[in-house]
Protein backbone atom coordinates (compact mmCIF):
# COMPACT_ATOMS: atom_id res chain seq x y z
CA UNK A 1 0.00 0.00 0.00
CA UNK A 2 1.45 3.50 -1.06
CA UNK A 3 0.70 6.95 -0.01
CA UNK A 4 -1.51 7.45 -3.08
CA UNK A 5 -4.01 5.13 -1.94
CA UNK A 6 -6.69 6.13 0.38
CA UNK A 7 -6.18 3.76 2.86
CA UNK A 8 -3.22 4.57 3.48
CA UNK A 9 -4.17 8.05 5.11
CA UNK A 10 -7.07 6.42 6.99
CA UNK A 11 -4.80 4.13 9.22
CA UNK A 12 -1.90 7.32 9.21
CA UNK A 13 -4.83 9.66 10.35
CA UNK A 14 -6.14 6.64 13.08
CA UNK A 15 -2.64 6.33 14.42
CA UNK A 16 -2.15 9.89 14.83
CA UNK A 17 -5.03 10.37 16.77
CA UNK A 18 -4.53 7.24 18.89
CA UNK A 19 -0.87 8.59 19.39
CA UNK A 20 -2.56 11.88 20.33
CA UNK A 21 -4.48 10.32 23.08
CA UNK A 22 -1.27 8.75 24.65
CA UNK A 23 -1.45 5.73 22.83
CA UNK A 24 1.49 3.78 21.81
CA UNK A 25 0.74 2.01 18.17
CA UNK A 26 2.61 -1.63 17.57
CA UNK A 27 3.11 -2.62 13.75
CA UNK A 28 4.83 -5.44 12.44
CA UNK A 29 7.45 -2.48 11.30
CA UNK A 30 7.35 -2.80 7.82
CA UNK A 31 6.54 -1.15 4.31
CA UNK A 32 2.20 -0.28 3.43
CA UNK A 33 -0.55 -0.06 6.05
CA UNK A 34 2.36 -0.31 8.64
CA UNK A 35 4.54 2.27 7.47
CA UNK A 36 1.53 5.14 7.84
CA UNK A 37 0.33 3.64 11.43
CA UNK A 38 4.55 3.99 12.72
CA UNK A 39 4.13 7.43 10.57
CA UNK A 40 1.09 8.91 12.31
CA UNK A 41 2.61 8.08 15.45
CA UNK A 42 5.26 10.41 14.56
CA UNK A 43 3.16 12.94 13.58
CA UNK A 44 0.94 13.44 16.88
CA UNK A 45 4.61 14.81 18.12
CA UNK A 46 4.02 13.76 21.61
CA UNK A 47 5.52 10.83 23.88
CA UNK A 48 3.38 8.08 22.40
CA UNK A 49 5.76 5.32 21.30
CA UNK A 50 5.98 4.10 16.99
CA UNK A 51 6.88 0.32 17.81
CA UNK A 52 8.05 -2.04 15.00
CA UNK A 53 8.21 -5.64 15.41
CA UNK A 54 10.07 -6.91 11.86
CA UNK A 55 10.89 -10.04 10.79
CA UNK A 56 14.29 -11.12 10.19
CA UNK A 57 13.47 -14.15 7.65
CA UNK A 58 16.16 -15.21 4.87
CA UNK A 59 13.17 -15.91 2.55
CA UNK A 60 12.45 -11.89 2.62
CA UNK A 61 14.78 -9.03 2.95
CA UNK A 62 12.24 -6.68 4.05
CA UNK A 63 13.94 -3.23 6.02
CA UNK A 64 11.96 -1.57 8.97
CA UNK A 65 10.07 1.29 8.18
CA UNK A 66 12.11 4.66 9.38
CA UNK A 67 9.23 5.81 11.96
CA UNK A 68 10.11 3.46 14.47
CA UNK A 69 10.84 4.61 17.91
CA UNK A 70 11.16 1.01 18.79
CA UNK A 71 12.31 -2.25 17.03
CA UNK A 72 12.19 -5.35 18.21
CA UNK A 73 13.35 -7.68 15.59
CA UNK A 74 12.26 -11.67 15.44
CA UNK A 75 13.30 -14.38 13.94
CA UNK A 76 10.35 -16.50 14.22
CA UNK A 77 6.74 -15.62 13.80
CA UNK A 78 5.63 -17.43 17.27
CA UNK A 79 7.85 -15.17 19.32
CA UNK A 80 6.36 -12.15 16.98
CA UNK A 81 3.03 -12.80 17.77
CA UNK A 82 3.75 -13.61 21.61
CA UNK A 83 5.72 -9.80 21.49
CA UNK A 84 2.43 -8.26 19.84
CA UNK A 85 0.21 -10.15 22.38
CA UNK A 86 2.34 -9.08 25.41
CA UNK A 87 2.36 -5.36 24.20
CA UNK A 88 -1.48 -5.00 23.18
CA UNK A 89 -4.06 -3.52 25.13
CA UNK A 90 -6.24 -3.54 21.86
CA UNK A 91 -5.96 -4.85 18.38
CA UNK A 92 -7.05 -2.77 14.99
CA UNK A 93 -6.42 -5.40 12.06
CA UNK A 94 -6.28 -3.27 8.44
CA UNK A 95 -5.94 -5.34 5.18
CA UNK A 96 -2.95 -7.11 4.54
CA UNK A 97 -1.39 -10.28 3.45
CA UNK A 98 -0.75 -14.24 5.42
CA UNK A 99 0.70 -12.25 8.30
CA UNK A 100 -2.02 -10.31 9.26
CA UNK A 101 -4.44 -13.34 8.63
CA UNK A 102 -1.76 -15.53 11.09
CA UNK A 103 -1.89 -12.85 13.86
CA UNK A 104 -5.97 -12.17 13.02
CA UNK A 105 -6.52 -16.08 14.13
CA UNK A 106 -3.98 -15.91 17.07
CA UNK A 107 -5.95 -12.80 18.57
CA UNK A 108 -9.48 -14.27 17.82
CA UNK A 109 -8.17 -18.08 19.52
CA UNK A 110 -6.89 -16.22 22.74
CA UNK A 111 -10.40 -14.28 22.64
CA UNK A 112 -12.32 -17.91 22.39
CA UNK A 113 -10.39 -19.33 25.23
CA UNK A 114 -10.67 -16.00 27.16
CA UNK A 115 -6.93 -15.70 27.35
CA UNK A 116 -6.71 -11.98 27.05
Amino acid sequence: MQPQEPLYWTVYDLARRLAHEGIDIITGGGPGLMEAANRGVRAAENEALSYGLPLDLPSIHEPANPHLDVASRHRRFSSRLDEFMRLSHGVVFAPGGVGTLLEFGYVWQLLQVEAV
